[in-house]
Parts: C-alpha cells; sequence; structure tokens
C-alpha cells in the first residue's frame, strides 16, 4: 500500500443508525482523497434454498431484496458522508460474509479495508465463528477494526513491532507495519510511534525430573539483552525518521504492555502484524495479535506480510443461484 486510492467500507447491519465504521472510512477519505466504497454482503439461507421460493422465482427475489438493501445503505452512506466524496455504494449475495469482503476488496483493488469490530469471547477466537477473526486471518490488504465510536483527533498512531521475531513473525512484517504507520499518521499530519514489548529474559536449567527450571539470569546478562533488543527495535524505525523519544521498548507481555502503550501516548490508531496460522496450530499455541486486538479500547489497523496470498477463492462456489453483479 504505497498510496490509499481506494477504501471498502465493510457494513454489517445497513438499517443500524450507528455507522462508526463508515464515518472513520469517509474522514480517512477527505483525509487522503481516496474513493470509498460502501459495501455490505448479504445472504439468506430461506430465500436461497432450493425449496422455498417467493412468487417471482428465487432469483427474482434475491435481486428485489439487493435492491432494497443497496437503497437504503445508499442513504444511510449520503447521510454521513455528504455529496461531495468519490462514493459509490454496492451489496452483493456471497456467502460467508468475510469472504464476500475478501472478494471483493480484491475485485475492486481496495487498498485498505475499513470494518467494524467487537470484542468478542475467548471461545469465539479460538473457533473463529465471526466475521472480523476470519477477516484478521484472510484479508490480504490493510485491515482497519474500527472499536471506538469516537471521530479521530490527531489520530496518533502506535506501530507494534517485533524485530526479534520472538512469534515467528516473517522479517519483511515489520518493515510494512511501520510503512503503512507512517502513511496512516501522514494522512492526519499526526506522530507515528513505535513499540515493541518483549518478556523479561530468563534462563532454564534441567531439573531433577528432566524438566526445564526457569532462573532469575544475572544483571549483567540481563542489560545485555535489553540493549540487544534496543539496537534491533532501532535498527527497524531508523529509516522511518522516528526519534528516540517515539521508539518505546517496554517489558511485559504484549496483551498487557501493548495497550497500556497505547492508553499512555493517547493513540487512536494501533497497527500490528497477524501471521495466518492452522486452526489446530492457533488452538494450541494461541495468536498474540488476536489477544492484543481484543483488549485494545482503540481502533487497530493490522497488515499481512509481503506477498501474503488469501485462500479465499476468487468466485463463490456454493451459491447455485446466479445473480447479476450490482
Amino acid at each position: 500500500m504505497t498510496t490509499i486510492n481506494r477504501i471498502l467500507v465493510a457494513i454489517a447491519d445497513p438499517s443500524s443508525r450507528q455507522q462508526p465504521a463508515l464515518g472513520k472510512g469517509v474522514q480517512l477519505a477527505r483525509r487522503t482523497g481516496a474513493e470509498v466504497e460502501v459495501f455490505h454482503c448479504m445472504f439468506n439461507p430461506y430465500v436461497q434454498g432450493e425449496r422455498i421460493y417467493g412468487s417471482r422465482g428465487a432469483a427474482r427475489d434475491i435481486e428485489a431484496l439487493i435492491e432494497i438493501t443497496r437503497h437504503r445503505l445508499e442513504q444511510r452512506a449520503v447521510a454521513v458522508a455528504g455529496s461531495d466524496l468519490r462514493m459509490r455504494v454496492s451489496v452483493r449475495w456471497d456467502y460467508p460474509a468475510h469472504e464476500g469482503i475478501v472478494r471483493q476488496a480484491l475485485r475492486h483493488r481496495a487498498d485498505i479495508v475499513v470494518t467494524e469490530s467487537h470484542r468478542h469471547r475467548r471461545v469465539a477466537r479460538l473457533f473463529l465463528s465471526n466475521t472480523d477473526w476470519q477477516l484478521i486471518r484472510l484479508c490480504p490488504v490493510p485491515l482497519l477494526l474500527v472499536k471506538s465510536p469516537r471521530a479521530w483527533t490527531s489520530a496518533k498512531v502506535l506501530a507494534a513491532i517485533d524485530p526479534l521475531h520472538a512469534h515467528a513473525k516473517p522479517s519483511a512484517l515489520d518493515p510494512r507495519i511501520l510503512k503503512v504507520g507512517a502513511q496512516l499518521a501522514r494522512a492526519f499530519g499526526s506522530q507515528l510511534h513505535a513499540v515493541h514489548a518483549h518478556v523479561p529474559l530468563m534462563g532454564y536449567t534441567t531439573g531433577p525430573m528432566t524438566e526445564p527450571l526457569p532462573y532469575r539470569i544475572t544483571g549483567r546478562e540481563a542489560r545485555a539483552y535489553a540493549k540487544r533488543v534496543r539496537k534491533g527495535v532501532t535498527a527497524e524505525t531508523r529509516r522511518f525518521a522516528l526519534s528516540e523519544r517515539r521508539v518505546h521498548v517496554v517489558e511485559g507481555e504484549p496483551v498487557r504492555a501493548l495497550p497500556r502503550m497505547a492508553r499512555r501516548l493517547g493513540a487512536q490508531i494501533v497497527v500490528m502484524g497477524a501471521v495466518s496460522r492452522s486452526g489446530l496450530k492457533r488452538l494450541f499455541i494461541g495468536n498474540t495479535a488476536e489477544r492484543v486486538i481484543d483488549a485494545l479500547s482503540c481502533d487497530v489497523c493490522v497488515v499481512k506480510p509481503p506477498g501474503f496470498r488469501t485462500p479465499v477463492p476468487a468466485r463463490p462456489h456454493h451459491l447455485p443461484v446466479m445473480i447479476p453483479p450490482l
């Protein structure tokens, strides 16, 4: 994402009066001059079913539903954005919703996807039953999850990096996080900060039952490790011309340390990376990125490593009723 030219705002409920994702997408468009596409992915299994048809047949009933929804969504969009933005409204019959959103982003070459997110229970994250968590895994372009309904003011941006790759992140991901963060900060005339959270260094020895036992390392070893961490963070942020006061190295688990730093700085957007993993691997080792996102109260922009290819197919293979695109 070198520039933001096309913004896809994915709306979950077109009938809702409160549309924070739409408001944030419009605000970003005004700052960047980008075109906005307001999009809703809809599907009704009763209409789609093979046995249940309206008086005009399934295809025509679906077309009517799409047109009614599009008209309602257009009214919402105009009420929020006015008529001076480059904006279009589209509705497609697709399922599941996260795949429909990814397909639309690819279809229209979106540079960023903006959607609303809510806090989820742990079990929902583990089994990926929510659209936003699926998008975290599968969306190939930067994904801006709107968690706060408040409009951005200074939009101070915090980039969360991991130069030591403690969580098996690809080495090219941190520069991408910083690049997207710098772009968002520049759009709002704001500051980019970078943070790296690391757990204290521990030593391990073999116990009587051959199990590893932790022990406290010496002060010298701790200082040498802290120096190495700082050196890695500085090397990663140097080309983005971040002053020392805008580069933060904090000790602690990222799930607690990153939200604490975001609150301390008054960050309105946190940019971080996510790596798609298989279900079983996620289940056993967890996903730090998703836990941090759930803990943050500000908006979050999630980016993938360069070269990431989404496994979402270009065409839905589960919809027997063919609907002309609108």
